[in-house]
């Protein structure tokens, strides 16, 4: 074998004791080419890697350093988008009213007295044509969708109680058993 460009680890430190993985960290950080490695130990990765790239909901997104820097940097980022989010559907929230005060409004002057050439239906005219605009920026905000956060992963395993009583072996069990007496027919 020439002299690889790409190594592909997948979980390598899986069944290996501590001198082993202590050879394979300063083996892949000597490496010379570009290593890419999946893998579950954490520890591992922070040892090997300079930049990890993410997978999720259909993109790869790419964090510089090691796992440890990753994990800061995807927290601060989930944090931004979930601040961003909520900052949109204040905005949205906001948009809302404004196009429910506008039509209102515009319903009243419809409604009100006519006066000369029409004026009070051309005003209502540019108050809806105001809620409209806005309506269509609402559209626009309503694309936005809820930033994806890992699920949280809550278990509790209840202590099984003993009985402090001594369990009887079965009869087929017993040393003077015959093997005849173990296998019951068919």
């Amino acid at each position: 074998m020439s002299r690889p460009e790409i190594l592909l680890l997948d979980e390598p430190t899986n069944h290996l004791d501590i001198a082993m993985l202590e050879w394979l960290e300063a083996w892949v950080n000597r490496f010379p080419g570009a290593a890419l490695i999946v893998s579950h130990d954490r520890r591992f990765l922070d040892a090997t890697v300079t930049r990890i790239v993410e997978l999720a909901d259909g993109a790869l997104t790419s964090y510089t350093g090691d796992y440890s820097d990753y994990a800061r940097q995807k927290d601060l980022a989930l944090r931004q988008q979930a601040e961003a989010y909520r900052e949109r559907q204040r905005e949205q929230r906001s948009i809302e009213e404004f196009i429910g005060r506008q039509m209102r409004l515009a319903a009243h002057i419809q409604s009100g007295p006519k006066r000369g050439r029409d004026f009070h239906g051309r005003v209502a005219k540019k108050v809806a044509k105001r809620a409209q605009a806005g309506r269509k920026r609402s559209s626009r905000w309503s694309a936005w969708r809820e930033p994806r956060t890992a699920p949280e992963i809550h278990a509790r395993f209840d202590r099984a109680e003993t009985s402090g009583q001594v369990v009887r072996a079965p009869p087929s069990a017993s040393p003077s058993a015959t093997a005849s007496d173990r296998c019951s027919p068919i």
